[in-house]
C-alpha cells in the first residue's frame, strides 16, 4: 500500500509541470500584461517589470557572446541522444532502460531546442551565458514554496495571502463533505430501496436538478429563496456556525447528486 502511495505521488508530479507549462505559455500567449494600461508611464513599467522579472525571457536562453555556439550544442546532444537511445534499444540487449532514458533526455533536449528557436537571441538580458528564463525561475521558486509577490497587493507574498485564506476554505470545504456524505449515502440508499416509488422518483429529481444546474446559478436562486423571499438564513456574513450552511450546501449539491445516483446503483446491484 506504501509502495503504491508513493508511485502515485511520483506520477503527479509531471502531471503537474504539464499543467503548470500549459498555464504559463496560455498566460503568456493572452495579450497585455499586469503593469500595461493606457496611461502607463514606460520608465515606471520597465522598472515594474525588472522587479518581478518579467524582462527575461520564458523559457531557459543562452545570451552573450558565445550563445549561438551554446544552442548549436543543445540540437547536437539532442539529435546525438535520441541516436544512441534507438541503437541502444536496436542491440536486443535485456536491460532497455538505459535506451529510454537517452531517448527521453534526448527529447526534451529536442524541445528546449525548439523553444530557444521560437524565442530568437536574448536581447534584453544583462547577464552573459546561461539564462534561466521565467518558467524556470518559477519551478525553482515553486520548489521552496515561494508563489513570489502579489501584483494586485504590491509587497505581500501570494504564499501569504493563500495561507491567510486556506483555514475558512478548508472549514468550508469540510462542512460541505459533510453534507455530502450525510444525505447523498441515505438518499440513495433510501432510493434503492423503495425503488420505483415516489420516494425514488423525488430523489432522481433532486439528483438531476442538482447535477444539471451549476453552482452558481443555484446559489443565486437560493439566495433569492432563504434571504428576500423567505428569510432565515443569512448571506454575505461570515463569523457565525450558521453563516456555513448555504455555501456548503451549494458547493455539495453537485457531487451529492453524482453521490446518490452511484449510490442507488451500487445499491439496487447488491439487493439484486
Amino acid at each position: 500500500m506504501v509502495a503504491y502511495v508513493i508511485r502515485r505521488m511520483l506520477a503527479m508530479i509531471p502531471s503537474l509541470l504539464g499543467i503548470a507549462l500549459i498555464t504559463f505559455t496560455l498566460m503568456h500567449l493572452t495579450k497585455g500584461g499586469p503593469f500595461s494600461s493606457e496611461h502607463s508611464n514606460p520608465a515606471i513599467t520597465a522598472r515594474l517589470m525588472a522587479a518581478y522579472h518579467l524582462d527575461e525571457p520564458l523559457w531557459p536562453n543562452f545570451a552573450g557572446a558565445g550563445a549561438e555556439v551554446w544552442r548549436i550544442a543543445v540540437l547536437v546532444l539532442a539529435v546525438l541522444a535520441i541516436a544512441g537511445g534507438i541503437f541502444w534499444r536496436r542491440r536486443g540487449v535485456s536491460s532497455q532502460w538505459p535506451g529510454a532514458i537517452l531517448i527521453t533526455t534526448g527529447g526534451l533536449l529536442l524541445f528546449w531546442s525548439v523553444l530557444i528557436f521560437i524565442e530568437g537571441p536574448v536581447t534584453k538580458a544583462q547577464a552573459s551565458g546561461f539564462v534561466p528564463g521565467q518558467f524556470f525561475r518559477f519551478g525553482w521558486n515553486l520548489l521552496h514554496l515561494d508563489l513570489g509577490t502579489s501584483f494586485s497587493q504590491v509587497g505581500r507574498p501570494v504564499t501569504d495571502i493563500i495561507v491567510s485564506a486556506a483555514g475558512n476554505s478548508f472549514l468550508l470545504g469540510f462542512c460541505a463533505f459533510l453534507i455530502l456524505v450525510c444525505l447523498g449515502m441515505p438518499l440513495g440508499i433510501l432510493a434503492a430501496v423503495r425503488q420505483n416509488s415516489w420516494v425514488d422518483y423525488l430523489v432522481s429529481v433532486i439528483s438531476l436538478v442538482g447535477y444539471s444546474i451549476p453552482n452558481f446559478v443555484l446559489g443565486a436562486l437560493l439566495i433569492l429563496v432563504t434571504v428576500v423571499w423567505l428569510p432565515f438564513l443569512p448571506t454575505a456574513h461570515w463569523g457565525d456556525p450558521i453563516d456555513l450552511v448555504f455555501p456548503a450546501f451549494v458547493l455539495a449539491i453537485r457531487p451529492m447528486a453524482v453521490l446518490m445516483r452511484l449510490t442507488r446503483a451500487s445499491m439496487l446491484e447488491v439487493l439484486n
